[in-house]
């Protein structure tokens, strides 16, 4: 039986969608995309998904990942620092996430 544990939206050093911001859902489900891809290069073999939670203030979404006790588990439950430059470039061409970002004065450094 799978066990399920997250490990959040985007890389622990980025900045990531927040829940109610104008147009989050789209970008945050782009976000949430590519960094389940990322985790999935980065740690073969270990099944991630993404999964929907509720919020006072409306939907988020987070990566999980099935903890089965393998070493490679050991290695992705912390999750990962930073985009990739694979995870960058979808990120670059996804219109939601860059929509979302465009009058935040805070944003990632790829996207600037």
């Amino acid at each position: 039986m799978p066990n399920w544990q997250s490990v959040g939206s985007s890389p622990y050093n980025e900045d990531c969608v927040q829940v109610g911001k104008h147009a989050y859902l789209s970008a945050m489900l782009a976000e949430c995309n590519a960094y389940k891809v990322q985790l999935m290069r980065l740690f073969p073999g270990v099944k991630f998904k993404v999964k929907a939670n509720g919020h006072d203030f409306g939907t988020y979404y987070e990566v999980y990942m099935d903890f089965d006790g393998s070493e490679m588990a050991f290695k992705a439950e912390d999750g990962c620092a930073t985009w990739d430059e694979e995870s960058q470039v979808a990120l670059k061409a996804n219109e939601h996430y860059r929509a979302y970002w465009a009058d935040k004065s805070h944003k990632p450094a790829f996207l600037e």
